[in-house]
């Protein structure tokens, strides 16, 4: 992957868009790592935003700094890191957690990314903070040797981890269209029984298990 094995890897992103501040966040956190000399390396995934990528590279790092567009393999990306710095995406989170990677959550959309900060806050597996210079005073004080809370938060990262999740939800939908899940019943109007029932009328029945 082009790492060097013996750093650290501080994986930065902003999703499959590349949005929010990651030019700033990155300056901040290559620079507080640079100044208190650790030897960490920091890699970051502008996504599809093609602009920001071409301004990251043209940046003078003062730290070893891999800059990536869209990636397919972030699986391997979150595996490799110590610590991931990123917005509050749910995909991202979960993944995170799988791999048993701690966060630090740099922004959120209000109302639907709510929670996941809360989730990952009241955990212990991340820290929520906004500004790039306490950003990059977190990242480096997360990496600093022998410091016993990064370990910890890995291991909060990991015990929230639902690896099997998408394949319990895809046959959770399968014994429902099969009628084997006996706990719900599926019981769209009566005056639809004459007719094929779409999606809308069997979201309707379920409403009346909730």
């Amino acid at each position: 992957m082009g790492l060097d094995p013996h750093r650290p890897l501080v994986l930065l992103t902003g999703g499959g868009a590349g949005i929010g501040k990651l030019v700033p966040l990155a300056r901040a956190i290559a620079q507080r790592l640079a100044k208190d000399a650790y030897p960490a390396q920091m890699a970051i995934i502008a996504g599809r935003n093609q602009v920001m990528k071409k301004q990251l590279q043209s940046e003078r790092w003062p730290i070893p700094v891999k800059v990536l567009g869209f990636v397919d393999d972030m699986p391997n990306w979150l595996a490799a890191a110590d610590l991931l710095v990123s917005k509050a995406g749910p995909g991202t989170l979960a993944e995170a957690a799988c791999a048993g990677l701690p966060v630090i959550v740099t922004g959120h959309i209000p109302g639907q990314e709510d929670g996941n900060v809360t989730w990952i806050e009241q955990h212990g597996a991340g820290i929520y903070a906004r500004e790039p210079l306490r950003v990059g005073a977190l990242v480096s004080e997360l990496l600093r040797p022998n410091n016993p809370l990064l370990a910890h938060m890995a291991a909060q990262s990991h015990s929230l981890a639902r690896c099997d999740a998408s394949a319990q939800i895809a046959q959770a939908v399968l014994d429902l269209y099969d009628g084997r899940n006996r706990n719900v019943t599926l019981t769209p109007g009566r005056h639809l029984l004459k007719k094929k029932p779409t999606l809308k009328d069997w979201m309707g029945g379920l409403s009346d298990h909730r």
